[in-house]
């Protein structure tokens, strides 16, 4: 429970919030969790579907990267990115292969680090 009780006098209840570090590191811990739930769901996307490309540049971007980073990471332009995510255009098949391949490369890495700033594994 985010709250604890603390004083039931007189019919009153009031409310102490968890420990700011116990709050962080649950939030950490979700976000982690979340990361290795996207990890692992890309490897079960239809690599010919573009609605799936679309929602898998749409998830990282909301859970991890920004446009920017994916933009230099793909050597492609921002508004491409943007494109992809609204699933305007789409890149070929074999390329969607090989970006997934590579996003899902970039979020191990990054759920590896943040585990080691947490101290956890």
């Amino acid at each position: 429970m985010v709250a604890n009780l603390i004083d039931e006098r007189e019919g009153k209840f009031e409310y102490k919030p968890a420990s700011l570090s116990t709050f962080i590191e649950k939030l950490q811990n979700a976000e982690l969790k979340s990361l290795k739930l996207l990890a692992d769901a890309l490897e079960s996307y239809d690599e010919n579907s573009d609605e799936d490309f679309s929602h898998i540049i749409g998830s990282v971007i909301r859970n991890n990267f920004n446009p920017n980073e994916l933009s230099q990471e793909f050597k492609v332009s921002v508004s491409t990115i943007s494109r992809w995510k609204d699933r305007r255009s789409c890149p070929p098949a074999y390329a969607r292969k090989v970006i997934v391949e590579r996003i899902r490369e970039m979020l191990v890495s990054s759920i590896g680090e943040r585990a080691r700033i947490l101290n956890i594994c």
